[in-house]
């Protein structure tokens, strides 16, 4: 999390993320037990989480074969009226869906889009639909889809060691 380069790290679960962090860092949360991951929720871990999107954004396919269904422009605002007309906080929301309420406070302010399993868990909560069916299109893979283009944020890094030297 801080950054720091350490011999040995820790696996914890913080905001429900398992995660290896250095001992300072630590302390932000619980050891990563079996019995601590299934309370927190735990379903992966980062690098897999990573992984399988990595899989799912190279994929090459017609992305919108058969007309599937995609999420709606005002997903957000949705949202936020749906768990307004039951009366529920982002809180109860949260507790509901298994997602730390900052997350819910971006899903409604549609700075974050949900994923799949958190969509399907909001539209079965609230009772409303987030996905709308769309004509076929297709989405072409660039080149060489597995090196990024442009600047990283490693290529800043990387500059600003050379400058310190």
């Amino acid at each position: 999390m801080c950054g720091k380069e350490v011999p040995r790290t820790r696996k914890v679960i913080i905001e429900r993320t398992e995660m290896s962090v250095c001992n300072d860092c630590a302390k932000f949360g619980k050891e990563a037990t079996p019995e601590a991951k299934k309370a927190a929720g735990v379903q992966g871990s980062v690098g897999d989480r990573l992984a399988a999107r990595q899989r799912r954004m190279t994929s090459g396919q017609d992305a919108l074969a058969g007309g599937e269904e995609e999420l709606v422009e005002d997903f957000g605002p949705r949202i936020k009226r749906a768990r307004e007309k039951k009366g529920w906080t982002r809180e109860q929301l949260a507790d509901k869906i298994g997602q730390p309420v900052p997350t819910v406070t971006k899903f409604e302010s549609g700075d974050m889009v949900p994923s799949d399993r958190a969509l399907a868990s909001i539209e079965r909560t609230l009772g409303v639909k987030l996905k709308e069916k769309v004509d076929k299109a297709f989405i072409p893979q660039r080149p060489d889809a597995s090196k990024p283009s442009g600047l990283t944020l490693g290529d800043l890094i990387k500059e600003a060691q050379k400058k310190d030297r």
